[in-house]
């Protein structure tokens, strides 16, 4: 039978429950869920790559309609709150230590590895006085906040925040499942919430060293949560109609927020993050769940390397605009023609280190975390078909 995962237990069928709903197919889910994650990181590439011109303040771009591509990140949160409780779901019991290891091994390794390059790049550029490096490389608390990924605002790689948000819930997740299954994840993170919207609301928000515990995004986890509990008790009805609206709702909160976006929609221009982007990010997963669509081959793998892409963009960039600039005198941040091929570089790249160093990694890995497969990495890693009933 399916395991019920509001109550951390195997289940029963009890006498004059209702049948469970027949089984879906979940190849095209799981697929689309995976296309979705090298979308979401590709919106945070996009983010970011108008910064790669040193004037990038005064030349206009046409990567500058990306300037909310950040929400790629709540697609990410999304997708985790589903992911991790899918994972717990899919397990016949639920073990603390075998769920701790396999998040170390997905996020940790990896993630250490792009940290050191980074941290190698930037000392080395403040040494030979290239580029214009980050101090905070070689600061000792910064270092200790970003190795162990602590939810503070001192990180040396800019996009390791979310990173120290994900850990964050995991432990709480695992800490709040292990004691009351579904419903005390559900619990702590609504709380957590709760202490979120009073430290943006209150002198609270006067601590720096909060930010991030109390940056309300955080609820976008549960929403990913509770598209998992869909998933597992109902047929998801209207999965299509809900890819195309989450689809338009997102683009028009990313390109046209002053007309399209649930603040105009709503009238309230101060609407925050969790609502104006997280909202459309659910409908946007729902969807994906809940619509079997075949993704060829070739998307997936990117899919699969949405977290080194995550990780490797920036320090790709700065290296590559150095490298290039050095042997023939040329700023490809400079231009758009530049950006677009430096992003291409960086997907391209992602894509061949996720097929020659992280699968083989993960393969070698499983000797320490008890398994029979090698799932995807990162965010949104392991996404397991639905059992069947």
């Amino acid at each position: 039978m399916a395991r019920d995962p509001s109550r951390g237990e195997n289940t029963t069928t009890r006498t004059g429950a209702s049948p469970p709903p027949p089984a879906r197919r979940t190849e095209g889910t799981i697929a689309l869920v995976q296309a979705l994650r090298f979308f979401a990181a590709l919106l945070v590439v996009l983010y970011h790559a108008p910064t790669m011109n040193p004037d990038y303040t005064e030349r206009p771009s046409r990567f500058d309609a990306f300037h909310l591509g950040g929400a790629g990140v709540d697609v990410f949160f999304v997708i985790s709150g589903l992911v991790i409780t899918l994972t717990v779901a899919k397990a016949r019991h639920f073990d603390l230590a075998d769920f701790a290891a396999r998040r170390f091994w997905r996020i940790f390794p990896v993630y250490w590895a792009f940290l050191a390059a980074t941290i190698a790049v930037e000392l080395l550029s403040l040494r030979v006085g290239i580029g214009a490096p980050f101090a905070e490389a070689g600061n000792p608390v910064y270092i200790v906040t970003s190795v162990f990924l602590l939810p503070l605002p001192f990180q040396i790689m800019e996009v390791a925040w979310t990173l120290g948000l994900e850990i964050t819930f995991y432990l709480l997740f695992a800490l709040g499942f292990r004691c009351y299954g579904l419903r005390g994840v559900v619990a702590a993170l609504l709380l957590w919430y709760a202490f979120a919207v009073l430290y943006v609301s209150t002198p609270l928000g006067d601590v720096p060293a909060l930010f991030y515990l109390g940056y309300p995004v955080i609820l976008e986890f549960a929403f990913g949560i509770a598209i998992c509990w869909l998933h597992l008790n109902t047929r998801m009805p209207l999965g299509p109609a809900a890819l195309v609206l989450g689809t338009a709702a997102m683009a028009g909160a990313l390109f046209a927020p002053e007309v399209a976006s649930l603040a105009a929609l709503l009238h309230e221009p101060e609407l925050r993050r969790e609502f104006q982007f997280g909202i459309p990010a659910a409908i946007l997963v729902y969807g994906a769940v809940a619509t079997p669509l075949k993704v060829p081959g070739w998307l997936l793998l990117l899919g699969q390397s949405s977290y080194i892409l995550y990780l490797l963009h920036s320090l790709f960039f700065g290296v590559a605009r150095a490298a290039v600039n050095l042997a023939f005198g040329v700023e490809l941040g400079a231009s758009d023609l530049g950006v677009a091929a430096l992003i291409v570089g960086a997907v391209v790249l992602s894509a061949v280190l996720t097929h020659t160093v992280e699968r083989p990694f993960l393969l070698w890995s499983r000797r320490f975390v008890p398994g029979h497969s090698v799932p995807p990495t990162g965010f949104g890693a392991g996404i397991p078909a639905k059992r069947d009933t």
